[in-house]
């Protein structure tokens, strides 16, 4: 995800100069990952790829931004003691994320606070 970002602060020019395997490779990792659809863009081609970066670049900033409110949602309904709907909260966030990335995280939070639930 990182090569994304890199990728996706050069100019349309200078993108396009990065359009190798290796990158397209990594591109593709990240459809996956962001969209969970790896049949969106099933081949890539020079023409499409500054589109599909700039488009991919976007949805992994939308998902980290709600990603990261949830978590402050989490957080602030943990720190008052209702451990309840911080966990319905954070259910909610990876029923409806279509990021396999992002829900990723949802379930390793999850996990952990389920466990800490169990232990008081």
């Amino acid at each position: 995800m990182a090569l994304l970002d890199r990728l996706a602060e050069l100019e349309p020019e200078e993108l396009l100069d990065h359009f190798t395997t290796e990158n397209i490779q990594a591109v593709r990792r990240a459809i996956e990952e962001i969209k969970g659809d790896v049949t969106i863009e099933a081949t890539i081609s020079s023409r499409r790829f500054v589109a599909i970066v700039r488009e991919l670049s976007e949805a992994k900033s939308i998902w980290s931004e709600k990603w990261s409110q949830t978590m402050k949602t989490v957080d602030e309904l943990s720190g008052k003691g209702k451990e309840d709907q911080a966990l319905t909260v954070l259910r909610g966030f990876i029923r409806f994320c279509p990021s396999p990335y992002y829900r990723a995280l949802g379930k390793k939070i999850l996990r952990k606070m389920e466990e800490e639930e169990e232990i008081q």
